[in-house]
């Protein structure tokens, strides 16, 4: 395998490429500076659907605290 490919199939994507924009993922930021199109103080109101058992609401919760903890948007439930 050529080390310099990605998996060794796609050709023209090299490894250092895609560790460099991985590596700079969380860094990038992708929001909106239009303040009419962001949520009033950063919080975002929801509720969970019924139907819902607690396990898959355990995993819609972890959800929102991981995207919370990286982002400054924050869920308030209803």
């Amino acid at each position: 395998m050529n080390n310099r490919l990605f998996e060794g199939d796609i050709l023209g994507i090299y490894v250092a490429v895609i560790a460099r924009r991985l590596t700079n993922r969380k860094k990038a930021r992708n929001g909106l500076t239009d303040q009419r199109s962001r949520w009033v103080n950063g919080v975002i109101p929801y509720y969970i659907a019924e139907g819902f058992n607690l396990k898959q609401q355990g995993i819609i919760w972890d959800a929102m605290d991981d995207f919370s903890s990286q982002t400054c948007i924050k869920f308030q439930p209803l």
